[in-house]
């Protein structure tokens, strides 16, 4: 899907809550509901065959409903309609949990470490990979 700008293609996810505080599978934007969830799946610059998946997020009191999983599988799904052969993704090394939800799922790590930009370069990120095959 492009970009209302005609910029690259991307997918925005998105999950809400209802006034009940269930929470329905990721849809794109415009949702009416409380914002509880969201990630976006772009290309992944510099990396042929991938798109990346970044800025996934969980409200913290939404956290354990499988949320993450569902942004990630939207994410996976755009990206195989799109053609890519792989999601990219870049976590802290510090972020266990993240790690560990992202090593469930598929990602394994790529062994590329790139410290942040400056004044954080002391911080450090590990690229991993899901096979969309």
């Amino acid at each position: 899907m492009a970009s209302e700008a005609g910029g690259p293609p991307h997918r925005d996810v998105r999950c809400a809550a209802d006034d009940e505080d269930n929470v329905p599978a990721p849809t794109g934007t415009g949702l009416d509901g409380g914002l509880v969830g969201l990630a976006t799946a772009a290309d992944y610059d510099g990396v042929a065959g991938a798109a990346g998946l970044f800025g996934l997020w969980v409200e913290p009191s939404a956290r354990g409903r499988g949320l993450s999983r569902m942004l990630i599988d939207a994410a996976s799904d755009w990206a195989r309609a799109q053609g890519y052969e792989r999601l990219m993704l870049d976590v802290g090394v510090w972020n266990s949990a993240a790690r560990r939800l992202y090593e469930q799922v598929g990602f394994t790590t790529t062994d590329v470490f790139t410290p942040m930009p400056t004044p954080r370069e002391h911080l450090v990120e590990e690229r991993m990979a899901l096979d969309l095959g």
